[in-house]
């Protein structure tokens, strides 16, 4: 509940309306190239493959994975219960032939992860577009040609939402993955960034991205008028 609290009284700025300072320093102390504090936990579960829990700020999310796996045929219908799945075989994901693994990724937000309750459906928009985002990203990073006729499931869900839960979701899957101890191109990482005051915020949260975005909003607006 504090940090609820403490989020309503950023979403103003500061005192002269403000996120920046003539010092430099954001609302919350930070300056401008300065990341939210970053805190995370592997193999949080012991009846998974890999697990882990990113905390950057406020945001916080919990990342699963499960594989490599015998493949399931229950993966080709993966999209329609609201995952993403992708292969590269013939397009049977059952198919005994298949030489590289299946990929399936859920994305999900936990209905207590903003101050407005708002419980998520399987066919919500939001879930489907980051499960896309998260499964494109992660297809092309695992060595999915080491893992021929498997699956690898992933699962991540906001606890709490406080801008940036795209990029905190993408952390805490690598993280995942590395203690699944699935072989990988390379680590991926990720931050939310936004343009405030003719001045790029890294890692900002979810009150700089509103502002962010009005600014834009209001620039488009102004240009259009004056035009």
């Amino acid at each position: 509940m504090a940090a609820k609290a403490g989020n309503a009284s950023v979403l103003g700025g500061n005192a002269s309306g403000e996120f920046i300072s003539v010092a430099g320093l954001r609302v919350d102390g930070r300056r401008s190239e300065e990341v939210r504090r970053i805190r995370t936990r592997l193999g949080l579960f012991s009846r998974v493959d890999g697990s882990s829990y990113y905390e950057q700020g406020n945001t916080k999310v919990v990342a699963v994975v499960y594989g490599p796996r015998e493949l399931r045929a229950a993966a080709a219908g993966s999209v329609n219960s609201g995952a993403a799945a992708v292969g590269t075989g013939s397009g049977n994901a059952a198919s005994n032939t298949q030489p590289r693994a299946t990929v399936n990724c859920e994305f999900t937000q936990a209905a207590f992860a903003t101050s407005e309750r708002k419980p998520q459906r399987s066919g919500d928009r939001k879930k489907l577009e980051m499960s896309l985002a998260v499964k494109q990203i992660f297809e092309a990073c695992i060595q999915t040609q080491l893992y021929p006729r498997s699956q690898i499931d992933i699962f991540v869900q906001v606890l709490h939402a406080d801008g940036g839960e795209l990029p905190a979701s993408i952390n805490a899957i690598t993280l995942a993955l590395i203690d699944a101890g699935i072989a990988l191109n390379d680590f991926v990482v990720a931050s939310s960034a936004g343009y405030l005051q003719q001045t790029m915020l890294c890692g900002a949260c979810a009150a700089e991205l509103l502002w962010c975005w009005l600014h834009e909003v209001l620039t488009v607006l102004t240009w259009w008028m004056q035009t």
